[in-house]
């Protein structure tokens, strides 16, 4: 990539991010934001992970969930994260 190029391209990072930490290592290295798919959807539903190993669907349970409530978890989680960074 020649040189300038670095402010016409966006790098979101998926895959492996579990922690604080790990944001933190993507974003020193490049990326401009990290996505956090699986650890938000635990975030809203801890029950997620065992519905989603027992092929189970949750999509009626997230549908008819506290909004709320999602959004509170949401935001404790990310504060939690700002502190371990």
């Amino acid at each position: 990539m020649r040189i300038g190029r670095r402010h016409e391209v966006s790098l979101i990072a998926s895959g492996g991010i579990r922690l604080a930490s790990d944001s933190q290592k993507t974003i020193q290295r490049g990326a401009e934001a990290t996505l956090l798919d699986f650890a938000t959807l635990l975030t809203i539903d801890p029950s997620a992970y065992r519905a989603i190993k027992e092929n189970k669907a949750t999509t009626e349970k997230l549908l008819s969930m506290d909004w709320q409530r999602a959004v509170e978890r949401l935001n404790n989680q990310m504060e939690s994260r700002k502190v371990q960074i």
